[in-house]
């Protein structure tokens, strides 16, 4: 049996984006376990600690929500980046078995994120969404493994535009950002694209 994840952001009790994640996971009961009902997400907002601290609620579940999690949110530092070919991968679910990733990025330092590439073309890092910059214009990969709440959301309001970026065209951006649920468009970190390192591992 599936399990699947919804991280969400909260802050001061508050989720901004509940409703992208309410859709997903809605979604998601829907396509693996069409007799149930998705409960409302918001409810798990009653639960939510009323100060200052971001939060990552952590919500793990199959056809019924199995455990609800209120953790305080640390942003990774990230300092370089790798690419990694790997035609295999299906993520298009947010999936709680998360083996895949570690078992690519089990030889990289803590510090590296992985960059996956399929066909030659970028989706996604390990954990995040994509994000290029190129003269002032946002661009996301077209081919994600997982469309993220935060790209989706950026999508509907026309802050960032899809494109096929081939591993090849990386020099012709300027910079790149990780984007997730827990990490928006302003507060995560612009790395250049010169930290990419586009030498496939094994």
């Amino acid at each position: 049996m599936s399990r699947f994840l919804e991280s969400i952001y909260v802050k001061n009790g508050i989720a901004p984006l509940i409703s992208y994640h309410q859709a997903r996971y809605e979604a998601c009961v829907n396509s693996h376990y069409p007799k149930v009902r998705a409960k409302p997400l918001s409810d798990l907002l009653k639960q939510a600690p009323k100060d200052n601290i971001i939060y990552k609620l952590r919500i793990l579940y199959s056809e019924k929500i199995e455990q609800v999690e209120f953790i305080p949110y640390k942003q990774r530092n990230i300092t370089a980046l790798q690419i990694i070919e790997d035609n295999s991968i299906d993520y298009h679910w947010k999936y709680a078995d998360r083996h895949v990733f570690y078992r690519l990025k089990a030889k990289l330092q803590p510090e590296t994120e992985i960059i996956i590439a399929q066909n030659g073309f970028l989706t996604d890092s390990s954990y995040s969404n994509l994000i290029f910059e190129k003269d002032g214009k946002l661009y996301t990969p077209s081919t994600p493994l997982l469309n993220g709440v935060q790209r989706q959301y950026l999508l509907d309001n026309n802050i960032i535009t899809t494109r096929n970026i081939h591993v090849s065209t990386i020099g012709d951006y300027e910079s790149i950002r990780l984007i997730n649920a827990m990490q928006d468009i302003a507060n995560c970190k612009k790395l250049k694209t010169d930290l990419i390192n586009r030498n496939y591992v094994s």
